[in-house]
């Protein structure tokens, strides 16, 4: 039996504890053929390439990332996120996310967790705080389409639940299909 790796990214944390969300996909299959579907939709014509979810203003070119990549076959069941609101304590939050999602997807397996922009001493301070078997490495944005996938599905739901109907209307992904692990 394999690990299961978790590759998650936040964000809210500008949001002055209005919303904080970290998001997901747990695999525990061949990495290699996930990370070359993903690749293909961010270069498709017109696509968003490696850009963030920040950096990539136009919902059409967001949505013609995240609707394809959340109906990929690998990933149905395996997309989750844990919400917090009214809280600043990111670090913590973060902390707890990772541990609710390692406990329902890899209860009972090596868990590895990549989560975007953690550098050595970050990932050195969770592997202290994190319990159960699990690995820590740091999430490079760059070089890893799905650490890019959890970035961009955080920033969609992030506009599927706080933002103004009529803006999060141009989001027609389906973030129905993410599970919900809020406690």
């Amino acid at each position: 039996m394999g690990p299961v790796y978790f590759f998650t990214d936040e964000t809210g944390n500008q949001t002055g504890g209005k919303y904080f969300i970290v998001a997901g996909v747990a695999l525990e299959a061949e990495l290699g053929a996930s990370r070359q579907a993903l690749k293909e939709i961010e270069q498709a014509k017109n696509g968003i390439g490696k850009l963030d979810w920040h950096k990539t203003k136009q919902p059409r070119v967001r949505c013609r990332y995240l609707c394809p990549a959340m109906a990929l076959p690998f990933v149905q069941g395996r997309m989750f996120y844990v919400r917090y609101e009214g809280r600043r304590d990111y670090w913590q939050c973060t902390i707890e996310a990772l541990q609710i999602a390692m406990r329902h997807y890899g209860s009972d397996k090596a868990c590895i967790v990549a989560h975007e922009g953690f550098t050595v001493s970050k990932r050195d301070r969770l592997q202290l705080k994190l319990i159960g078997d699990f690995e820590v490495r740091s999430g490079n944005f760059d070089n890893e389409p799905l650490i890019r996938f959890a970035d961009r599905m955080a920033g969609g739901l992030a506009i599927n639940a706080y933002w103004d109907a009529s803006h999060a209307s141009r989001y027609a992904c389906p973030f129905d299909r993410v599970v919900d692990l809020t406690p």
